[in-house]
C-alpha cells in the first residue's frame, strides 16, 4: 500500500483554525436532521423517496472522492462505495418499513449515526493526534475514531437502560 510520509504522524492545527468550519457543519447537520426526522416520521413512500435522493446525493460525493484516491482505477471504487451506500440505504428503508418496530429502530440507527458523527469530531478536534487513513481523509484520527466508538457505544447504552422503545410509543 501507499503511504504518505506524514501517515501516523500528529496532526497539529492553529487553535483558531480548529473549529474554523463549525458554523458550516452545524448548518449543514441541521438541514440533514430536518430531512432525517421527517424520513424517520413518514415512512412509506415518503421516506423511500428521501432515502433514494439521500442515495443520489451520496453517490454523487463518491464518484467525486474517487477521482482523488491514487491506488485504485476510481470506476472499481465507485462501484464498491455504490454497493456499500445502496445496501445501507435499502436496509434503512427496509428496517423503517417494520410496522412493529420500524420508527423505534431506524431512530436507534440515526441516533446511533450521530453521535458517531458528534463524537469523532468534537474528540478528534479537542485531541488531534496521529492520522487514522491519511489518503482517504486526512483531518482524521485515531483519537477521533476512538470518541466517535465511545459515543455510539453510550446511546446503545442509555437506549438500553431507558427502555427508549416505551417512551417513544413503540
Amino acid at each position: 500500500m501507499l503511504a504518505r510520509p506524514d501517515a501516523g504522524q500528529p496532526q497539529r492545527r492553529p487553535a483558531g483554525r480548529r473549529w474554523a468550519d463549525l458554523r458550516l457543519r452545524l448548518a449543514s447537520a441541521g438541514v440533514l436532521l430536518l430531512v432525517s426526522l421527517l424520513c424517520w416520521w413518514a415512512g412509506g413512500a415518503v421516506s423511500v423517496v428521501l432515502v433514494l435522493l439521500a442515495l443520489a446525493g451520496t453517490l454523487l460525493v463518491t464518484a467525486a472522492l474517487c477521482r482523488r484516491l491514487p491506488w485504485s482505477g476510481p470506476v472499481a471504487i465507485w462501484c464498491a462505495g455504490a454497493a456499500c451506500i445502496g445496501l445501507a440505504a435499502g436496509s434503512l428503508a427496509w428496517l423503517r418499513a417494520d410496522p412493529i418496530i420500524g420508527r423505534t429502530a431506524t431512530l436507534f440507527v440515526l441516533a446511533a449515526v450521530w453521535a458517531t458523527d458528534i463524537g469523532a469530531y468534537a474528540v478528534g478536534r479537542l485531541l488531534g493526534g496521529p492520522r487514522l487513513a491519511p489518503f482517504i481523509s486526512p483531518a482524521k484520527t485515531w483519537a477521533g475514531a476512538a470518541g466517535g466508538l465511545s459515543a455510539a457505544a453510550l446511546v446503545g447504552l442509555a437506549v438500553g437502560e431507558t427502555g427508549w422503545s416505551v417512551a417513544i410509543g413503540a
